[in-house]
């Protein structure tokens, strides 16, 4: 024995009855092994997923609980996103907000500028690294690996995050 604990589901409420269907949530929700489940069924994503793992731009995202969580974020993320593009930008020379995948800084105003563009390269490849991880299977092996692979994603991409945040204030 592996002591792997681990189910693959492909779409497992096609052709199902209602009971059969009832019967196979309830014990996807007992199920202790971690679940890879890929449904259309929403209903039964929000039932029984604890986290959600989109496709989203070509990398890997990945949201707390079931379908409405993921929703939910996802329309918070597009919203914030949003404002951001919309917000007035002070001086009249200020170029229109244009979303891109990555961010390229402007001729630096202030010594320390050229160390936060370093920062900020240094951080997107961390944050590159670890989504190139997240692609074997292995940070995904069970619920602790999971965790701690989603976890160090999120804090990379804060810290990409928090590494443009710096230089903005510092370029403005």
């Amino acid at each position: 024995s592996s002591g792997a604990n681990v189910l693959i589901l492909d779409e497992p409420t096609n052709h199902l009855d209602l009971e059969s269907r009832e019967a196979l949530e309830e014990a996807l929700r007992a199920f202790e092994g971690s679940l890879i489940l890929v449904s259309h069924d929403r209903a039964l994503l929000d039932a029984v997923g604890t986290r959600t793992i989109a496709v989203e731009d070509r990398a890997l995202r990945s949201y707390g609980g079931g379908w409405a969580d993921y929703v939910r974020e996802r329309e918070a993320r597009a919203r914030a996103e949003r404002e951001e593009r919309e917000r007035p930008r002070p001086g009249p020379q200020s170029p229109p907000a244009s979303p891109r995948p990555k961010r390229s800084p402007p001729a630096p105003k202030s010594a320390g500028t050229g160390e936060l563009e370093r920062e900020i390269e240094a951080a997107e490849a961390a944050l590159k690294a670890i989504e190139d991880e997240l692609a074997d299977p292995a940070a995904w092996s069970t619920p602790q690996a999971a965790a701690r692979s989603s976890a160090r994603h999120e804090q990379a991409t804060r810290d990409v995050e928090a590494a443009y945040e710096r230089w903005q204030a510092t370029a403005e």
